[in-house]
């Protein structure tokens, strides 16, 4: 209770499932908002249910493993699983990056819940890989022998960032270097603005110009259709090289 403001919704039976409130059906004989006030505005306490096998790190991209069994979490046994780096990429992968380096990072206290496991590479979490033979759990296993793991993302060509968010200049990586985007033809048309802000996990974007930035200018002259993967797949425009006739005042 204690809003303010117009009440937009309300009296609602969901089944689970609905992609939004409207989609939940009225209570049978009630119109959307009949017999509602302030005093009766509803909030929600979110939670998300963590699963067999989840990772966290104790610090961001590099940090001691702990790994999610039985309702605690506990860290990661270096036993075997030190052999090689397939087990890190795993772990990394699961929390988003593209790969990483196992490291001994003694010290960690509670249970220790995984060990003595050797990891193929592509597995969906530590318990996938298989025990080391004639090995339990964390047989061996002390805190000593606790491990981190270094996280990394690869910067892969056409790969995209904004000078802030959700609204800042474009820059491209191409080359091994990061530089802007030219608005030459690009700005023509909003389908270029919907790919990059879907590389960068939005659902569309607009164009504007944006300029003023610095170093080299990475792409320009292209023309989208929608749905490329990256500004490189766009066409250039007939009779135009990547950057003539770009300077920094179009950037966008």
């Amino acid at each position: 209770g204690g809003g303010t403001g117009p009440i937009v919704a309300g009296n609602r039976i969901c089944k689970g499932g609905e992609s939004n409130i409207f989609d939940c059906h009225l209570a049978p004989g009630r119109t959307e908002t009949q017999g509602c006030t302030h005093s009766m505005d509803q909030g929600v306490s979110c939670f998300s249910l963590t699963l067999f096998g989840s990772v966290r790190l104790t610090a961001y991209p590099r940090g001691r493993v702990e790994i999610y069994k039985n309702g605690q979490w506990g860290t990661l046994c270096g036993h075997y699983w030190w052999d090689d780096e397939l087990g890190a990429g795993n772990l990394c992968r699961q929390l988003g990056w593209t790969g990483g380096i196992r490291y001994t990072a003694g010290g960690g206290t509670g249970p220790i819940v995984a060990g003595n496991r050797i990891c193929k590479g592509g597995e969906s979490n530590i318990f996938d890989c298989h025990l080391a033979p004639g090995r339990t759990e964390t047989q061996g296993c002390t805190h000593s022998m606790d491990q981190g793991v270094s996280c990394f993302s690869l910067t892969l060509f056409g790969s995209v960032r904004l000078t802030a968010y959700p609204r800042g200049r474009v820059e491209i990586y191409s080359n091994g270097q990061w530089g802007t985007l030219c608005g030459h033809w690009w700005w023509d048309n909003q389908q270029g603005a919907n790919n990059l802000c879907k590389q960068l996990g939005y659902t569309g974007g607009v164009k504007y110009t944006a300029g003023g930035g610095t170093g080299p200018i990475s792409a320009g002259n292209r023309l989208c259709k929608g749905g490329e993967s990256t500004i490189f797949d766009c066409p250039l425009v007939s009779g135009r090289t990547e950057t003539q006739g770009c300077t920094h005042s179009i950037d966008q």
